[in-house]
């Protein structure tokens, strides 16, 4: 079994990568950076700064490996991504075994809310992306009809194995990111359901550096 634990970091943020407590036998550890990495166990990547968006520019091009790892890495069994603030404290080897015997990819709950609709509206209160970004995805997700209460989940941790239906899913993920609003949690779920990918929960949720009252650490799976 071979993986390939992902992250990826924009802009001057890119110097808060870090190399993480523990590595876990029969991983390998890609960061991709817009700037230099001096680490031990990632392996570092240049991460191309292709968008056009003027403002919100680091979070676009960290998006890439996020939803494409499998194209721009291939060869693994599975991938586990995780934004650069958490760190895997369980091997994914066992994470594997035990949620993606019947799944193809494995994710949080969601610890606040279980819909795209009501995440639109958190990101328009917090001014998260441009007004006609979320304006757009709104409409996208109206004229789908997609429904209320359709689910949502929390993607700063997920583990997956790039079969055919997970990397058409991938792909529509990337469409509908460069498309609509690059907070890519809002539009997933639509991703999932139109390829008919069955997701697995993992348990508790991810928690970032430092914690936080709305994170909450997961007995299988947990982030520092």
């Amino acid at each position: 079994m071979t993986i390939a634990a992902v992250t990826a970091l924009s802009g001057l943020d890119s110097a808060s990568i870090q190399d993480p407590a523990q590595a876990f036998v029969g991983v390998d550890y890609h960061a991709y950076s817009t700037k230099p990495l001096k680490l031990k166990i990632w392996q570092p990547h240049d991460l191309a700064e292709f968008t056009v968006d003027l403002e919100y520019t680091d979070r676009r091009n960290a998006k890439l490996p996020k939803a494409l790892a499998w194209l721009m890495l291939p060869g693994y069994d599975y991938y586990v991504w995780h934004d650069a603030h958490c760190e895997i404290k369980v091997d994914p080897a066992d994470i594997a075994a035990e949620y993606l015997q019947d799944a193809d990819i494995a994710v949080f709950q969601h610890v606040e809310r279980d819909c795209s609709y009501a995440e639109l509206q958190v990101l328009a209160s917090r001014n998260l992306d441009t007004g006609e970004n979320l304006m757009n995805t709104l409409n996208f997700l109206q004229q789908r009809q997609w429904p209320l209460h359709g689910g949502l989940y929390e993607l700063s941790s997920f583990i997956y194995r790039p079969t055919p239906q997970v990397q058409r899913l991938m792909l529509t993920w990337w469409e509908l990111i460069s498309k609509y609003t690059s907070r890519d949690q809002v539009l997933f779920p639509y991703a999932c359901a139109q390829h008919r990918v069955k997701v697995a929960i993992l348990p508790g949720a991810a928690l970032p550096y430092g914690g936080s009252n709305r994170f909450f650490p997961s007995q299988r799976w947990k982030t520092q």
